[in-house]
C-alpha cells in the first residue's frame, strides 16, 4: 500500500495522509484516539528524519516494533519504544547488527496500512 494520494510518492504526502486519516477517524477526541494519533505522529516524524540523516538499523527495528505496538493498541509501550529510537546515543547497543535489513519505505507503507485499518 502506498501513499493515500496515488499521484504523490513523496513521504511528506504519506505523513500528511496519515495525519488526515487519524484526525478523521473520530469527530470527538478520546484518550485512545489521542494516544493513537500521538504515536503515529512520533513514528512518522522519525521516519521523515531519514531525509536529514540515515537512520541506524537499530532505529528502524525500534520503529518497526512501535508500529507493531500501535497495531496492538499498546500505546504506552509504543511511546517508550519511540523514546529509545529517538535517542540512539543513549539506548542503541554498541555494535548492534540487524538480523535482517529493514527498508524504511516498507515501514512507511506498513504504518499507512495500520492507520487505514484502525
Amino acid at each position: 500500500m502506498g501513499p493515500a494520494n496515488p499521484e504523490c510518492s513523496h513521504f511528506a504526502c504519506t505523513a500528511a495522509s496519515l495525519d488526515y486519516a487519524c484526525a478523521n477517524k473520530a469527530a470527538m477526541s478520546t484518550p485512545i484516539v489521542t494516544a493513537r494519533r500521538n504515536l503515529v505522529h512520533r513514528i512518522s516524524k522519525l521516519l521523515l528524519k531519514r531525509g536529514e540523516f540515515d537512520l541506524t538499523p537499530w532505529q528502524l527495528h525500534r520503529a518497526r516494533n512501535a508500529i507493531d505496538l500501535l497495531e496492538e493498541e499498546r500505546f504506552a509501550e509504543g511511546e517508550r519504544t519511540m523514546s529509545e529510537a529517538e535517542l540512539p546515543d543513549l539506548y542503541e547497543p554498541a555494535g548492534y547488527v540487524a538480523k535482517e535489513p529493514i527498508e524504511p519505505q516498507r515501514l512507511i507503507d506498513r504504518l499507512a496500512a495500520v492507520v487505514a485499518a484502525a
